[in-house]
């Protein structure tokens, strides 16, 4: 371990949430779990083209045994019909587009949530145009999501991916009702409006606290620059952690897992506690099923 001083300004070192699961165990004991993942770069690698991304069969079989005794919500910048597609597990709550499609599932009843219908013709007129503007642009690839429209610049030159970030900034400042957000290799236009991951969270949060007399708990875990703002949402005593291979940096994240394999691992964990968990007290095995 270096012994070079920290410089002023710094981020203090992210803790392992691997390392640090007995606390982590004992702030889920101490209430009802409600677990948020988000998809790309948190349960798959970031592939070169979003189509790439999938869910493996193992993968599923723990996001199932999760359901079986939490709350499980996927939250994702892909559009929601994509998302559910590639994730394939009923009973899990969705949130697509950042958080502009909720799907809200508990027992036989699903509860679909969208905002930012008025704009649908603000991001139609924004996708036709900025094809045209950005047409020649070797490597850029535009994708339309319902309420969002995903520039990835990941297989363009340097000198390129500065011309797709300034064309879209350019585009959306000159239009009051569209905003846009950076992320990895993506600039996305989307509706100017206050909406985002942590109010789907908190939607989620709501209908789930509706099933429990017991204190909910949050876990969040994502890798990009959007899940600061589900992170920033949660309570002092929830759970926020960041996927990055990077230990020093800033986030609201309370803990750090390295990469999507390491994510399994952690997850892999809760499930075994969540099962020997509800297996002792079949108390909480109803209330996590009533979730």
């Amino acid at each position: 371990m270096s012994d070079r001083p920290r410089l002023p300004g710094q981020p203090t070192p992210i803790p392992d949430a691997l390392a640090a699961l007995p606390t982590i165990r004992a702030r889920i004991e101490a209430g009802h779990p409600v677990l948020f993942l988000d998809f790309d770069g948190t349960l798959t690698p970031i592939r070169d083209q979003p189509e790439q991304a999938e869910l493996s069969a193992q993968g599923r079989a723990t996001l199932t045994r999760l359901a079986e005794c939490m709350p499980v919500a996927i939250v994702s910048g892909r559009g929601l019909t994509d998302l559910v597609t590639r994730v394939g597990i009923d009973g899990l709550s969705y949130a697509g587009s950042h958080g502009f499609e909720i799907q809200f599932a508990r027992g036989d009843e699903t509860l679909h949530y969208e905002v930012g219908q008025e704009y649908l013709l603000d991001i139609e007129a924004a996708e036709t145009e900025l094809r045209d503007r950005l047409a020649d642009v070797a490597g850029c690839r535009i994708e339309r999501k319902r309420y969002t429209l995903a520039i990835h610049y990941r297989h363009c030159s340097r000198v390129s991916a500065r011309q797709v970030r300034q064309t879209v900034e350019a585009f959306t400042g000159a239009r009051p009702r569209l905003t846009h957000i950076r992320g990895k290799m993506v600039v996305e236009v989307r509706p100017d409006i206050a909406w985002h991951k942590g109010n789907a969270v908190q939607w989620v949060l709501q209908r789930a606290g509706d099933a429990t007399r017991l204190p909910l708990v949050p876990i969040y875990i994502g890798d990009d620059t959007t899940d600061e703002d589900a992170l920033r949402t949660l309570p002092a005593h929830g759970i926020g952690i960041r996927v990055s291979a990077t230990a020093h940096r800033r986030t609201a994240a309370g803990w750090r897992l390295r990469d999507p394999q390491a994510v399994w691992m952690f997850l892999d964990g809760l499930a075994d506690d969540c099962e020997s968990g509800t297996d002792d007290d079949p108390s909480r095995t109803s209330a996590q099923t009533r979730a």
